[in-house]
């Protein structure tokens, strides 16, 4: 479950089997859109369950420019726009 968010916040509650009510507990990604000369233009904030996710969410803001993703101040990915 990916949401791309304003906030890291949390999408509510889900019952399972047994009745069993528990919240999911996202992680909070940065994808930062880079200009032409590298410095940052744009933050897009993303809540994915794991580093697979969130790189695959990160991968489909690439559009004309580079796109770096960061948990924290772990850096996962670059992704280079396609000439």
């Amino acid at each position: 479950m990916a949401y791309i968010a304003e906030d890291a916040v949390s999408k509510g509650s889900r019952k399972f089997a047994g009745g069993e009510e528990v919240t999911p507990v996202s992680t909070a990604y940065h994808a930062y859109i880079l200009g032409p000369d590298g410095h940052i233009q744009n933050r897009v904030d993303v809540l994915c369950d794991d580093d697979e996710e969130a790189t695959r969410m990160a991968e489909q803001l690439v559009d004309g420019h580079d796109v770096e993703l960061w948990q924290g101040a772990r850096m996962l990915a670059t992704f280079r726009m396609k000439e």
